[in-house]
Order: structure tokens, then C-alpha cells, then sequence
């Protein structure tokens, strides 16, 4: 029993890691997957721009799904970097069936000061479309405020994924940090 433990632990421990921006990362979208040794290896993907929609500054959204928030009340995030890191995450996701997270891996997408994600907690690959990462950013907009940092489990009940938004900083473990606020609203 201790053994299995054990072994999960280190299992977990070593995928935590594929969730660490490297030293230096430049603007984009990324995929982090592992090579055939068993290292991270985190592959810039974008290649276009995406056109930001203009909302109403008095633009309220409703809560429509179920899933634990997470809010970084007090950190602002600026407006424009925010747009863009989501709209560039929402593009490389794409329609219909979406992209293939590969299991205890993450897409993201930094603009200068902000990083957007999602992190996989499954032990299986999944897909997520932006159809579908639409509704629950909002659903952090709605709880934690506009251009707030804040992250949403979203799936099953242990959290088949994280999805979210915050700052960025070098070697920022996204996956880890966003999930460590006790506040579910601003």
C-alpha cells in the first residue's frame, strides 16, 4: 500500500513539472508534452493573430456551469494582454472536437504579462474546443471580475482540468499557483 503511494506521488510530482513555464518564454501559444527521456518539452504552436471582440464596459455575465473558482482578488491583469492571451488560447484549441490535452499536460498562451491555460488532471488524453473553454472563462469573469486573475476546475469532481488566467512571470508553475486562492469571488 505505501509503495503505491509512493508511487503515485512521484508520478505526480514528475507531470507537475510539464506545467513550469521555461526561463525566457516568448509570446504565444504552447503545448507541453513529453519527449521519449521523460523531459517537458514545451512547443510554441500559434501562428495567427486573432481579432478581439469589443464588449460594453457594463457587460455583466451569468454563472451557467458548475465548478470550483478560484480568484486572485487583487490581481489585475491588463486588459489588452488578457484579450489577447485568451483569444490566442481559444484559436489554437480551435471548434468542433477541440485539441487533444495529452494526460497531466497544458496548452497556454502568454501575452507579455498574462499567461491563459488549460492543465489536464486526467490520466488519459482529453479534448477541449473553444466552445467549450468559452463558458467557464466567463464564468470566472462573472465570479472574480473583469481582467481579475482567477481559474475554474472544470470535469469531474477531482478536476479533470484547470482552465484560466493570471499573471505571468518566468518560471511561473501556472497549474499549481491558480488553485491556491480560498477566495471563489472578488
Amino acid at each position: 500500500m505505501l509503495f503505491t503511494k509512493l508511487t503515485a506521488f512521484f508520478a505526480l510530482a514528475a507531470s507537475i513539472q510539464a506545467w513550469v513555464i521555461p526561463e525566457g518564454a516568448a509570446n504565444g501559444v504552447y503545448a507541453v508534452t513529453r519527449d521519449a527521456d521523460g523531459k517537458d518539452v514545451h512547443t510554441r504552436i500559434d501562428q495567427a493573430e486573432s481579432a478581439l471582440e469589443e464588449r460594453d464596459a457594463d457587460y455583466k455575465l451569468e454563472r451557467r456551469f458548475y465548478g470550483q473558482i478560484f480568484c486572485g482578488c487583487g490581481f489585475t491583469l491588463n486588459r489588452g494582454n488578457t484579450d489577447s492571451a485568451v483569444a490566442k488560447l481559444k484559436a489554437q484549441l480551435g471548434g468542433g472536437a477541440g485539441a487533444v490535452i495529452p494526460a497531466h499536460q497544458s496548452f497556454y498562451s502568454i501575452t507579455n504579462d498574462v499567461v491563459a491555460f488549460v492543465c489536464s488532471r486526467n490520466d488519459g488524453n482529453g479534448r477541449l474546443p473553444a466552445s467549450v473553454l468559452t463558458p467557464e472563462l466567463a464564468a470566472i469573469t462573472s465570479q472574480c471580475g473583469l481582467y481579475i486573475a482567477g481559474a475554474r476546475e472544470i470535469g469531474s469532481r477531482d478536476g479533470a482540468a484547470i482552465v484560466g488566467y493570471q499573471r505571468y512571470k518566468n518560471g511561473d508553475n501556472f497549474c499549481a499557483t491558480s488553485t491556491s486562492s480560498s477566495a471563489d469571488h472578488c
